[in-house]
């Protein structure tokens, strides 16, 4: 079983990111056609439509899941009805984004205020749901991971191609971004409609008023849980603008922020794959499964430590590498502690994972939504004080604590099993990092030791865990 876990986690981790990989060996060319102003734009539209991601599926997502797993002979009907509700909700989302952005799209965009707005919320109203109920369906369903990834890495270099197409070809910047998401999702949408018309999943309006009412009561709480990748991710650029932080500066911390996104990609999809076979161990009920489930989660723990401190160590010279404009390669020290915060991803899986199982959604807020509104907070107070780097440091506390506080929960405690002793990884992993934000500007032959120890301490302790779960 590890070992098909592994090859998921790796297909659904790994295939999606070869266009990323390829737009990231691009930069050199891309970044010489863009300035700190295109990023800046691009980060300010993001963090408003953004405030709309929380609520894109109206918590959907967690009754998909359950419906399949709790109710394998009917399954389809209820999608169906959930489809319904997906598309009801689509159009109200769509005017509710469109009118926000077309407040508050940067004064130096303006000409392209239409454009801006049409290109950021068309997949609202035409794609997302489809998209959603598709993706579940190979994810849960019929597991097929390779499927995923063949949809992903397609959208990925349409995307990537319009990208180099738009801004280097036809030079205009910032937009190259917005047309080449839309493209991509487009492609998308067209990899999930399959399902949807083969298994006839057509949407039912199922107009029953106490019906819903039971469904929301399950899925609404998911919506600040939902929120907290908004929080950490882009409410910051949203304050910065509200504060009035130099655009170029918002450009440079959204460029740092950008490898941490690459992080954060990297882990959704590793829990993706993770994710069916956690749900599978928690099902079986038994002392075996859970100490499995727990070297599993230890095991990608240790991985995601291994690898975020690598990139971290030698984030100075990655950015002297990709990035031509000299003044955004100056926001690499931020990048190192972006990069270090996303390493709690496989504790999270651990916590949050059972807790949906459960159907204990009603207190998830409490983990996601606290700590990104932790970050929001801390940003209004103290980036007038101290400057737009804050964001850096809210942002590394915050995801700690999404982390991790689930773990402190009574609700977890309530179904808990064994204990992921979640302080000592979270002395280990502050600690990997003040030690990596030490090293950052040392010599490179420092560094390179510095690497050769992490890899055969990676090794060692995998080998150890493989070695118990045999």
């Amino acid at each position: 079983m590890f070992r098909k876990i592994i090859s998921h986690s790796l297909v659904y981790a790994l295939a999606p990111q070869i266009p990323r990989v390829v737009s990231i060996a691009l930069l050199p060319l891309l970044t010489a056609y863009l300035t700190p102003f295109d990023y800046g734009v691009s980060a300010t539209v993001s963090a408003y439509s953004g405030i709309f991601s929380g609520i894109k599926d109206l918590g959907i997502t967690v009754l998909l899941v359950n419906a399949f797993y709790h109710n394998k002979k009917n399954w389809k009907l209820k999608w169906r009805i959930l489809y319904g509700y997906l598309l009801a909700w689509a159009p109200v989302l769509f005017t509710l984004c469109f009118v926000l952005l077309w407040m508050v799209v940067p004064a130096e965009a303006a000409s392209n205020r239409l454009l801006i707005c049409l290109l950021t919320t068309l997949p609202f109203l035409l794609f997302d749901h489809t998209i959603l109920v598709g993706f579940r369906y190979y994810h849960i369903v019929i597991r097929k991971p390779k499927y995923i990834a063949m949809a992903s890495i397609v959208s990925g270099f349409v995307t990537l191609s319009l990208n180099y197409y738009i801004i280097v070809i036809l030079k205009k910047g910032y937009l190259g971004w917005m047309w080449a998401t839309l493209g991509g999702t487009f492609v998308s949408f067209l990899f999930y409609i399959y399902p949807v018309i083969k298994l006839k999943l057509k949407p039912i309006f199922y107009l029953n008023v106490d019906y819903f009412k039971r469904n929301m009561r399950v899925s609404l709480p998911m919506i600040p849980h939902t929120y907290s990748a908004y929080l950490l991710n882009a409410s910051d650029r949203m304050v910065m603008d509200v504060l009035k932080v130099n655009i170029n500066k918002i450009g440079i911390y959204n460029l740092a922020n950008n490898f941490g996104n690459y992080f954060e990609i990297l882990g959704n999809a590793a829990g993706m794959g993770v994710g069916p076979f956690v749900t599978d161990l928690i099902d079986k009920k038994s002392e075996d499964a859970e100490t499995r489930l727990r070297r599993i989660i230890f095991a990608f723990q240790v991985l995601f430590l291994a690898g975020t401190f690598l990139a971290a160590l030698w984030m100075k010279e990655i950015f002297s590498l990709l990035i031509s404009n000299p003044e955004l390669q100056t926001g690499y020290w931020m990048a190192i502690i972006i990069v270090m915060g996303y390493v709690y991803r496989p504790m999270y899986w651990g916590c949050v994972n059972r807790l949906l199982y459960f159907g204990k959604t009603s207190r998830l807020w409490r983990i996601s939504f606290i700590g990104g509104a932790l970050s929001l907070i801390a940003n209004f107070i103290f980036i007038p004080i101290w400057g737009f780097e804050v964001a850096v440091y809210s942002t590394y506390i915050a995801l700690l604590y999404v982390g991790f506080s689930g773990y402190f929960l009574t609700d977890y405690r309530q179904v808990a099993r064994k204990n992921y002793y979640p302080l000592r990884w979270l002395v280990v992993i502050i600690s990997a990092t003040i030690v990596v934000f030490v090293l950052k500007d040392v010599f490179w032959g420092v560094k390179v030791a510095a690497t050769v120890g992490t890899v055969a301490a990676l090794i060692i302790s995998l080998k150890i865990l493989l070695k118990k779960h045999e």
